[in-house]
């Protein structure tokens, strides 16, 4: 999680202090950190695009779910 200006971690808690629902998926060739850090999926270096956007389709085919099921909910 090394970056220019600041460290990938630093990144992640401002993301979520922000947005406590944002999904985060993390590609590095470090181990990954604690999960306890607030990341949704980690993905190790070298990884497959299809890999990655496995795990992205994944998590935006549940928001999809959860919103479609909110609006369904919420007008009975």
């Amino acid at each position: 999680l090394n970056m220019p200006e600041k460290d990938g971690l630093e990144v992640l808690e401002e993301l979520i202090s922000v947005n406590e629902t944002v999904k985060v998926i993390i590609v590095s060739a470090y181990a990954p950190p604690e999960k306890s850090l607030g990341y949704t999926a980690f993905v190790p270096k070298p990884c497959q695009l299809r890999q990655l956007l496995g795990k992205a389709s994944a998590f935006w085919r549940e928001s999809c779910q959860r919103s479609i099921w909110s609006s369904a909910t919420s007008s009975r």
